[in-house]
């Protein structure tokens, strides 16, 4: 499977870029999933959610 970023054709040329990059993404993900739980804890999911009625996520 190739992945959609092309990392040779980025601006990222050394190493500390490319770690600087991966925290930039794990920062990104780790706040979507806490805003998501957060949500959900909340009771608010299905008013975010179009996809609650017909059963498709748990």
């Amino acid at each position: 499977m190739k992945s959609q970023f092309d990392l040779e054709g980025s601006r990222v040329r050394d190493v500390q870029g490319l770690e600087h990059l991966y925290l930039a993404v794990a920062i990104a993900i780790l706040f979507a999933t806490l805003t998501g739980m957060a949500v959900q804890k909340a009771g608010f999911r299905r008013q975010v959610d179009a996809h609650w009625k017909r059963g498709l996520i748990f």
